[in-house]
């Protein structure tokens, strides 16, 4: 997908938990975000979104909807059970969007999903350093 072509940047919004500002949970999905989803999506000349990254007025609700069903792709990180996370990722399966799934090690997909693909990562420094969990998100896109 690198090079520059005449059609629009392909789009993938993130389905994920965001938690408070200075939380645990914020500082785990930005960790995620900034380490993991952001480089490969950058490698794969794919413009990305988080919900607390769209800065349009309106309803957040519509304008999620909105992303799921016209974006190319989602990412869903499941990690935290989190049950908005859950219901977004339902959406994005009713509608036949395609989603690449997220889970951090040492957790397990629940059981309506189990069967599903999974991307399962830790943010360690070696992991980072290598590319390991980078480099499966990209070859999932490609």
């Amino acid at each position: 997908m690198k090079g520059g072509g005449v059609s629009a940047m392909k789009r993938c919004f993130v389905i994920s938990p965001i938690g408070q500002e200075g939380s645990e949970v914020r500082k785990h999905a930005d960790d995620v975000y900034d380490y993991i989803i952001q480089p490969a999506m950058v490698e794969c000349d794919i413009a990305v979104f988080r919900s607390d990254h769209l800065d349009k007025p309106g309803r957040i609700s519509d304008q999620m909807f909105q992303a799921i069903y016209t974006y190319d792709l989602c990412i869903a990180v499941l990690t935290g059970y989190n049950p908005n996370v859950f219901y977004e990722l339902a959406i994005a399966q009713s509608a036949n969007r395609p989603v690449i799934i997220l889970m951090e090690k040492g957790h397990q997909l629940p059981f309506d999903i189990k069967d599903l693909r999974c991307v399962y990562y830790d943010l360690e420094i070696r992991s980072y350093k290598e590319q390991t969990h980078i480099k499966r998100v990209i070859n999932y896109v490609k």
